[in-house]
C-alpha cells in the first residue's frame, strides 16, 4: 500500500514539508527505525523503561511465520518520519476481530501535516480488509493526539478504564495465585 498525501495546513503558509509524503507497509529493513521512533515516543510519554526487544525479536514478531504486529510507516524523501503499529485481536464469542493500535508516532517537526491521520487511515483500511468490527486504542489524558482521534471518528468509551498488572505486582500476584490454585486442585 503506497499512498501519496498532500501536505495539510494553511495553503498560504510556507509548508515545513514539501507537498507529499508516502504511507506504506513496513518492511523488515524498517525495523531499526520502528524501534528508534517507538523509543522516542516512550521518552516523550515519560515511560521510565525503554524497549526490551532486539532487532531480531522485532523481525520475528513482525515478519516471521506468525506475525504478532503490523506496521505502516510515513516516509518523506526516503526517511521514515512516522509509524503506526497495530495488531489483530480475537475476542471469545465474537466472529470478527478487532484491531488494536499499539503505537502511533510522528516526528515532532512533521506533526500537524496530516501524517497521523494518514497512518490511521491505513489502519482503518487494514481493519476493513480483515473484516474487523472496530479499531481501538488507549491514550493518556494529556496527549494532544486525542484531538486527532476525535476528528477521525474515534469515540471515548464511557466508564471504561485501563488497568495493567505488571512488574513486581504481577510476580507477587502470580506467586500467590499459584498457592490458591493448588488449594483449589488446579
Amino acid at each position: 500500500m503506497a499512498v501519496l498525501c498532500p501536505t495539510l495546513g494553511d495553503p498560504d503558509a510556507a509548508p515545513a514539508l514539501p507537498s507529499a509524503f508516502q504511507i506504506r507497509s513496513a518492511k523488515p529493513g524498517d525495523v531499526p527505525m520502528l524501534m528508534v521512533l517507538k523509543q522516542k515516543m516512550l521518552i516523550e510519554e515519560g515511560v521510565p523503561t525503554g524497549l526490551q526487544g532486539t532487532v531480531l525479536d522485532w523481525l520475528l514478531q513482525g515478519f516471521g511465520p506468525t506475525p504478532s504486529y503490523t506496521a505502516h510507516v510515513a516516509e518523506h524523501d526516503g526517511q521514515v518520519i512516522g509509524i503506526v503499529i497495530f495488531n489483530e485481536r480475537r475476542i471469545a464469542g465474537w466472529t470478527r476481530p478487532s484491531i488494536y493500535v499499539q503505537d502511533l508516532y510522528v516526528e515532532p517537526e512533521h506533526r500537524r501535516r496530516g501524517l497521523g491521520r494518514a497512518l490511521l487511515a491505513g489502519v482503518a483500511g487494514a481493519a476493513r480488509d480483515r473484516g474487523a468490527a472496530y479499531v481501538e486504542l488507549n491514550v493518556r489524558d494529556e496527549n494532544p493526539a486525542r484531538q486527532l482521534y476525535h476528528r477521525t471518528g474515534f469515540e471515548m468509551v464511557p466508564h471504561c478504564l485501563v488497568y495493567v498488572l505488571g512488574g513486581q505486582a504481577l510476580l507477587d500476584f502470580a506467586n500467590s495465585a499459584a498457592e490458591l490454585l493448588m488449594l483449589a486442585g488446579m
